[in-house]
């Protein structure tokens, strides 16, 4: 009996210690917002009882601050991909003997990939070793 009691403890305390753990962080970030959510939810549902609009004020204020933290993840990401590769382009511009070597490979591959570029629109005949 012991054994078993050890083994259920074992199996369900990591759950409840989870699902305890991450509802006072979801109160502890939502409860600034709840207060304005749940207004709105009452003029759109006022026959709902106030449990229900404290759950579904919390679940709306945590969608929006999941969106807000994507979208400024989505915008910081993107201007400091951008940020760094100028950054690294400036460098290589910069550097002596790289420098040459960079732009002429930079050259290349934007001729080979640019769609609307005709650098290599025929073949020519190169007379060799000349």
């Amino acid at each position: 009996m012991r054994k078993y009691f050890l083994s259920g403890l074992a199996l369900l305390l990591p759950v409840v210690m989870t699902v305890f753990i991450l509802s006072f962080f979801i109160q502890l970030i939502t409860s600034p917002f709840v207060q304005p959510i749940h207004l709105v939810l009452q003029n759109f549902l006022p026959t709902a009882s106030e449990e229900l609009l404290l759950w579904l004020g919390r679940g709306v204020v945590l969608g929006i601050l999941v969106l807000c933290i994507l979208v400024v993840g989505c915008i910081g990401r993107h201007f400091l991909v951008e940020w760094l590769f100028h950054l690294g382009d400036w460098v290589l511009h910069r550097t002596p003997l790289v420098n040459r070597v960079y732009r002429s490979c930079k050259d290349l591959v934007h001729s080979i990939l640019s769609p609307s570029s005709k650098t290599f629109s025929r073949v020519v005949l190169v007379p060799y070793p000349h």
